[in-house]
């Protein structure tokens, strides 16, 4: 009995590296992203606009359920001869709650900053190029998560991530008072190498 137990011990302490080897120490990724961003009703009649562009993430795990997360994207609508561009860089805690495993599921809340910039068509005296344009910087936040599939030990694919992104860009008002906090959503798709 003493040497079947012996040999079961031996065993379980044999298998802890591969357990190990699930775990990436960390993620190096990028891809699409689309935003479906809030325009405030001060601008005009309460409305939302699509912007697709592109994300690049970095995920560094402290242990099987927690790590941080950085998060940048970029996203670009034109129509009608107005352009908007919004980016954000962000960062925070994200959390596995069922570890890594083919299918890893994650939830986050990463804060940093964005950055709105609007350029339109006028025929205003004083306009450079015939257009008016701004730009805004301010605080931003994103809580969310998403489900990443493992294809190999060192790639990954970001099936999709999901996240409810809160900005307040005050310029969008045009000059007629302070603008509520735009309340966006993100999706994004990645391929992600591990290491």
């Amino acid at each position: 009995m003493r040497k079947a137990l012996g040999l079961i011990t031996l065993l379980l302490f044999g298998c802890l590296p591969a357990i190990a080897q699930e775990m990436p120490t960390g993620e190096v990724g990028g891809g699409y992203t689309f935003r479906s961003y809030g325009v405030p009703a001060i601008a005009q009649p309460p409305s939302r606009l699509s912007t697709n562009g592109w994300n690049v993430t970095v995920d560094r795990n402290f242990n099987s359920w927690l790590g941080i997360a950085f998060d940048l994207d970029w996203t670009y609508n034109s129509s009608n001869g107005a352009e908007t561009d919004i980016a954000t860089i962000t960062a925070g805690p994200q959390v596995y709650p069922f570890g890594h495993h083919k299918l890893t599921p994650f939830a986050h809340a990463l804060f940093g900053a964005g950055r709105f910039y609007y350029r339109a068509p006028c025929a205003c005296v004083g306009a450079s190029g015939n257009s008016k344009h701004f730009a805004d910087y301010d605080f931003a936040w994103v809580a969310g998560g998403g489900v990443d599939y493992t294809l190999t030990k060192n790639v990954a694919i970001r099936l999709g991530q999901i996240g409810f992104e809160q900005v307040n860009f005050g310029l969008q008002d045009f000059g007629r008072g302070a603008a509520p906090a735009q309340n966006n959503w993100k999706y994004s798709a990645a391929i992600l190498l591990r290491f």
